[in-house]
């Protein structure tokens, strides 16, 4: 079959546009008449966009959904500057892109009947949106007039936003909110956010949903906040789109030398670079950077291709070098795991290898479509020499010194501890590592060091004598490998002794571990009393008082009862002297009942006699 070069030409465009077709997919913006550039009718006047597209449409697609009555300006309009571009009744702009754009209102309080009054632009997507997917809404601002505000912002809902019952803001949560200050009249400012879909979301509606307290307006002169809030803020809007959120292309460098390319897509004629180059549709690129291209569509709207160029995160830099081991030991080698795919030259196909001894060994790795080979070389050295030190223990309490002074003063030391000295004094129990360096290699030592718990000592024995009585008293303690008693210098567990005195006794048991216990022994012997049954207390010279005498005692109570119980005297002090009177008021003759204790040093328990005093006048 003989194809005719106008049927061929024809294929050719129908290839084309298919190729178009699938560009437009990848990026398609689901706001219709994104820009405002269809229209049934050139505006004549403002408030050309109604509550439905059936009333007497002006710009396709868009309608009002409140009683707010926004505006359509478009180039067509030669006859009048109220609906023109880039002249008309709100101010002076050119579109952001194309012939058209839309005003409305977003912040009224001038003290009328309009006061809080708000316009709003809704349309229907081409496609309701999917659950779960993100998608990115763009639009661009531009204030005009004396005074502006921020919060203009985009929703995007499942049913249809409406309300012709109240001119103020209409009620919901925006997903897309502006909060950057519009301040310069002659500049379009864009509004980019991103959101998750719930799913089923068909209709945009953009305006401003703050009441007025929540506002800030900004005086265009001054470019400040106004603090007046008074006064009325009129907002152009152009260039909107919704499209699915599209990731950022991967390029990677593979290594220092390498570039990579970034084409423009063949299907597109007209595209601008992000430094301004509308010529190159190849740029290489050798540094990390972020790239992106605009490309414009035939019908006036654009979206962006963005590509991230970075290192291969793994092997962009050399992986190995040559290296040298230690005495001839093996060289165990562990790589980052993850994305690179490894082979080393004995084999191994993971991140981790040992290499056996001295040689030369090479590492091939794959990451991202990147390929490195690295050979090295691998030699050896021998570790330094170290005197070593047996495990050992010390007694508690005490401090022992690890380590060996006979190290080589030229080598570097480091112990678990962080002390870098050739010893280490060590007061607890554990496992000590010391660390020996010389200008290359290391060695290693281990020592485990024991606590070991002190002797327990228990003297038995009494603790007091009578030097008087010619007393002896026998110490024992429990036996040990060596038992010594100071000062008398005896090496035995028990002694016999009959002086008072400090006495001390030192134990050392199988460890070597030493404790010592002291003894105090007392001259105390058991104590002495007497007193008379009966005194004269009759001012005569002769055995006027009562007198008691005794010794030894440490501990002294006498009470004195009548016969009726009542108690006449009392002392604590056997060396007092009673002359048989109540507060200075002699007691009759009669026989009085005593109690008397005492005790000392020498006995653990108390005297206790009872009898009865005869006062004799």
């Amino acid at each position: 079959m003989v194809l005719t070069e106008k049927i061929v030409n024809f294929l050719k465009i129908i290839l084309f546009i298919g190729l178009l077709n699938h560009s437009l997919l990848a990026q398609t913006n689901f706001v219709p008449n994104a820009s405002f550039e269809n229209f049934n009718g050139c505006p004549r006047a403002n408030s050309s966009i109604e509550t439905s597209t059936t009333v007497f449409p002006t710009v396709l697609n868009w309608i009002r959904p409140s009683i707010g009555t926004p505006d359509y300006f478009n180039t067509c309009n030669l006859t009048t500057n109220t609906a023109g571009v880039p002249l008309n009744e709100a101010g002076y702009q050119q579109p952001h892109q194309g012939n058209a754009y839309v005003g409305l209102i977003a912040y009224y309080n001038q003290n009328s009947s309009f006061d809080g009054l708000r316009e709003y632009i809704q349309i229907q997507l081409s496609a309701p949106l999917i659950a779960n997917k993100e998608y990115e809404v763009t639009y661009y601002l531009s204030p005009t007039g004396a005074k502006s505000v921020s919060n203009i912002s985009a929703y995007v809902s499942v049913n249809k936003l409406e309300d012709f019952s109240s001119k103020v803001s209409l009620n919901c949560n925006p997903q897309i909110n502006n909060n950057a200050p519009l301040v310069d009249s002659s500049i379009w400012y864009k509004v980019s956010g991103s959101f998750k879909a719930i799913g089923g979301e068909q209709w945009l509606t953009i305006g401003n949903f703050l009441k007025d307290f929540e506002c800030t307006p900004y005086n265009l002169g001054t470019q400040k906040p106004d603090a007046s809030l008074i006064g009325q803020v009129y907002i152009f809007i152009d260039d909107i789109s919704l499209i699915e959120k599209q990731t950022k292309v991967t390029k990677y460098l593979c290594n220092q030398s390498d570039s990579v390319a970034i084409d423009v897509k063949s299907t597109i004629n007209k595209f601008r670079w992000n430094n301004g180059d509308t010529m190159n549709r190849t740029r290489y690129f050798k540094t990390e950077t972020t790239v992106w291209i605009t490309n414009f569509l035939p019908d006036g709207s654009s979206f962006n291709d963005s590509f991230l160029v970075i290192k291969t995160p793994h092997i962009y830099n050399q992986l190995l070098s040559d290296t040298t081991i230690c005495d001839k030991s093996d060289l165990a080698i562990t790589l980052s795991s993850g994305l690179p795919k490894y082979t080393w030259s004995n084999g191994a196909t993971d991140s981790f290898t040992v290499l056996q001894g001295v040689g030369k060994y090479w590492l091939k790795a794959e990451e991202n479509g990147c390929v490195r080979i690295d050979t090295f070389n691998v030699g050896a050295k021998e570790k330094p020499n170290i005197f070593y030190q047996a495990d050992t223990f010390f007694c508690k309490g005490s401090v022992i010194e690890i380590g060996n002074k006979l190290n080589n003063d030229l080598y570097q030391y480091q112990w678990n501890s962080s002390t870098n000295a050739k010893t280490l004094l060590v007061n607890k129990s554990g496992v000590n590592v010391l660390s020996v360096k010389d200008s290359f290699c290391y060695n290693y030592d281990t020592v485990i060091v024991t606590e070991k718990a002190l002797p327990q000592i228990e003297i038995v024995g009494p603790r007091f004598l009578c030097s008087e009585n010619n007393d002896t008293i026998t110490l024992k303690a429990n036996s040990f490998i060596k038992n010594i008693w100071f000062p008398i210098n005896i090496e035995n567990n028990t002694i016999t002794i009959n002086k008072s005195g400090k006495y001390w006794h030192t134990v050392i048991n199988q460890f070597g571990c030493e404790n010592t216990d002291t003894i105090n022994i007392k001259d105390a012997c058991k104590p002495i009393f007497y007193m008379p049954t009966a005194f004269t207390p009759n001012n005569d010279g002769v055995n006027d008082y009562l007198n008691f005498t005794g010794k030894y005692i440490e501990f002294f109570n006498i009470e004195v009862y009548n016969r009726w119980g009542q108690l006449v005297y009392q002392s604590n002090d056997y060396l007092n002297k009673w002359d048989g009177t109540i507060n200075g008021i002699p007691l009759p003759e009669d026989v009085y009942v005593y109690h008397i204790n005492y005790s000392s040093e020498a006995i653990d328990y108390l005297n206790t006699e009872n009898g009865t005093l005869t006062i004799i006048r």
